[in-house]
């Protein structure tokens, strides 16, 4: 049985003989053994640690070996958006470090990042369960380390930290090392629109892009419409800080329109009287609002100033929250210290580049794909490329 605010939402079934399992139909994914965390955040406990396991057997091993403090993915290193929930609704308040010991595999590794990216970091600690402390052997899960050692192989496991800042020992990168080994390069994604895949592809996660042009040449069109495609192809997350698109409603009847093909507005604006025009039916906006309201997040940008850091903490609130791995910011311009006011193109060139620092690492420890949008000023003939002075617009 898996239990949430002391109800039952789903429950498991195990083959006998086999790792294959089933889960009750329609239902509510969810840590199990999570009850326990649950109670103490009612007594606003601290909680020093938390164990993350990658299934029901493996947190029965750490059970059988003296640990209570264990909790467990629902399905494996499957989807992770059940996650959201929890970090949404701060379920994870209380506890000061997790010890993360999932599987010693590529999807194993990629649940482990997931997790992380979403916690923090700094609050993991990775736990080197792979093989015991005086043998040679090497062990995928904590079942194996167990069947393999007995119990015993369980006193004083090692902890590992996440990499210091701009170190990393070959220890610290063997599980992605292995990994590379047995998947290979991720092959990088393509949108659909051959005129754009014929010149780049794009990447859903620890990267920086900039994306300008002369103004009214249908920028935020253009990424929107790549969001979408992302999302629809490629399970993309996307989160928006997008002022000049209008209200957030706005933004997402965009989306909708985008998602069908087809208007939104059962009377679009300026349409000819008699004209022909294709338009939405219920059961298709339906369909298009249960995939975007699961797949796309709007920031209202209703305050008087929004800075680096303002945009940077809203980036990473979303990570944590809905586990975005893209975020768009339209305009760049936006953020109230995107450019120094008044001065020379030259100061202005090194503080924007000290800037795009600042959120291209952002965008490497979450692990997202952060899309600025600079505006440019108006220009009556474009005489040469876009530089920094015509962006600060």
């Amino acid at each position: 049985p898996i239990i949430r605010k002391g109800e039952l939402i789903a429950y498991k079934y195990r083959a006998i003989g086999s790792k294959d399992f089933a889960i009750s139909k329609d239902s509510e994914l969810g840590f199990y053994n999570f009850d326990w965390i649950e109670q103490a955040n009612k007594r606003n406990e601290s909680i020093p640690s938390v164990i993350l396991v990658e299934g029901e057997i493996d947190l029965a091993t750490f059970v059988q070996c003296g640990y209570q403090n264990v909790i467990s993915v629902p399905n494996g290193g499957g989807n992770a958006s059940y996650m959201d929930k929890y970090f949404t609704e701060k379920a994870f308040r209380n506890v000061k470090q997790f010890i993360l010991a999932t599987d010693n595999d590529a999807i194993g590794l990629k649940l482990r990042e997931e997790f992380a990216r979403r916690a923090g970091k700094a609050k993991c600690r990775i736990l080197e369960y792979r093989q015991h402390p005086t043998e040679g052997r090497e062990c995928k899960d904590p079942n194996e380390l167990l069947l393999a050692y007995g119990i015993e192989a369980f006193i004083n496991l090692p902890l590992r930290a996440y990499a210091i800042e701009g170190v990393h020992t070959l220890n610290d990168v063997r599980d992605k090392l292995s990994a590379l080994r047995e998947e290979g390069y991720a092959p990088y994604m393509k949108v659909g629109i051959p005129a754009m895949d014929n010149l780049f592809t794009w990447s859903l996660g620890a990267q920086l892009s900039i994306l300008s042009a002369p103004p009214n040449s249908a920028k935020t069109d253009v990424i929107l419409n790549v969001a979408m495609r992302l999302a629809i192809l490629h399970d993309a997350k996307v989160g928006i800080m997008s002022p000049e698109s209008g209200d957030t409603h706005e933004i997402y009847a965009a989306l909708i329109v985008l998602y069908l093909g087809k208007h939104y507005l059962r009377k679009p604006f300026g349409t000819p009287a008699g004209s022909s025009i294709e338009i939405a039916t219920d059961a298709e906006v339906a369909e298009a609002i249960a995939f975007i309201e699961t797949h796309f997040y709007c920031y209202a940008c209703d305050a008087a100033f929004i800075n680096t850091d303002d945009f940077m903490r809203i980036g990473g609130d979303l990570v944590e929250s809905y586990g975005i791995n893209l975020l768009i910011c339209d305009p760049y311009n936006f953020l109230s210290d995107a450019f120094t006011p008044e001065s020379g193109e030259a100061m202005m060139s090194n503080y924007l580049n000290t800037n795009l620092q600042r959120i291209k690492y952002f965008s490497y420890e979450r692990n997202v794909h952060t899309i600025l949008i600079p505006h440019p000023k108006q220009m009556q003939v474009l005489e040469r490329m876009l530089d920094f002075g015509q962006i600060n617009g």
